[in-house]
This record gives C-alpha cells, structure tokens and sequence, in this order.
C-alpha cells in the first residue's frame, strides 16, 4: 500500500543521508542544509512520521506542520551569509514562488507581474541557523515531543523558518490527502478549488 506522501522513499532518504559511521567525516552546514531541504520539497516536515524522521537534522523539531506552506520550484540555491555568531548562516533561494498554502487549504497564487508587467519577484528566501553539537529534540512517530537525544557531534539546525516549503508535486498529493481525510465541507471546497489551480500551474 502507497504510504502518504510517498514517506516510504522520504524516509529511506533520511535514514541514508544520517547513516554515517565515526570514521567518516562530518557533514558541512551546505550538505546538512541540501540534505534537509530535499526533504522539506518532498514534504517530510507535513506529517508525523515526516517529523519524526527528520527530527535529527534540528536542534528543537516542531512537533506540528508548518503554515503557511510555500509552494517552490524543486531547484534551490545554498548560500552562506555572514553572522554575527560564530556558527554558520545559510540562505537558501528558490529561484520560483507558485505560491502559498494554509492551515484551511486555501491557496494563493504568487503575483509575478504587476499591471504594467513589471516583475515583482521570481522566487524566495529561507534561512537557517546552524549549531555543532550533539543534541538534539526527538518527535515520535506519533507527533508529540520526545525527550532530547545524544549522538554524533554534527551541525545541526538552530533555527528553521517557521514556513514550510514543498514542490509543486507534493502539494498536489498534500491537498489530494487532506481533502480526503476532512469532514469540514469548507476545507474539501478550498481542497477542489486549490486543486484545480495547482494542476493548471503543473
């Protein structure tokens, strides 16, 4: 049976990008960065075992999924921006903005253009905050928090955005899913009229 989201190969893709043994090098903040975003595109941070999965790239997981949801291009850009700390900050820049999900389904489409066809912008920023340490927050497969954990020292995230940022894929099965899992007639009629526009931008 499909697991939502498609978590079954969201999950493998953790558990390869964290298997490490002491002899190997650490990660760099960039591939922490590249390895986590790969997996907010895929939806990882929208569903319990998703957050529970990826609990271990973030010092304090959240244990809900993050809204507003911005709908990406699959590409991204990692940059490091200077900080006033001594610990990395990386900007990541995902070169197309569709536009933006929320908590009741609704979506609103990016303007790219004004009137007089003018850009206003092409994509958008996230930044993350970094820390090497050995710590971090556990979720359970259930949602709720978990006690602290100890392991490998590595760089792990400080500070996420509080936004979620999916692909234009998984927010098509994301509203897909949740408008089957609804009984609020609102939110199924926000689901079609999103989906319809989705599958319009895909």
């Amino acid at each position: 049976m499909r697991k939502p989201l498609a978590f079954a190969a969201i999950l493998t893709l953790a558990s390869l990008a964290l298997a490490q043994s002491d002899t190997e090098r650490a990660r760099s903040p960039k591939e922490v960065i590249r390895e986590f975003v790969k997996l907010e595109l895929a939806g990882a941070r929208l569903t319990p075992e998703g957050r529970h999965g990826t609990a271990t790239f973030l010092v304090l997981p959240g244990t809900a999924a993050p809204y507003p949801i911005n709908i990406v291009s699959d590409k991204f850009d990692v940059h490091e921006i200077p900080s006033a700390k001594n610990n990395p900050k990386l900007n990541v820049y995902f070169p197309y903005l569709y536009g933006q999900l929320d908590s009741a389904l609704r979506f609103k489409e990016a303007l790219h253009v004004t009137p007089g066809n003018g850009l206003i912008r092409e994509g958008i920023n996230a930044e993350y905050d970094l820390v090497l340490t050995n710590k971090h927050g556990e979720v359970e497969p259930d949602g709720r928090e978990g006690r602290e954990s100890r392991g490998a020292q590595e760089w792990r995230i400080e500070n996420a955005p509080s936004f979620g940022t999916i692909n234009l894929d998984t927010a098509i099965r994301y509203v897909s899913e949740m408008r089957e899992k609804t009984n609020d007639p609102t939110v199924k009629k926000n689901a079609d009229l999103t989906l319809a526009k989705l599958k319009k931008l895909h």
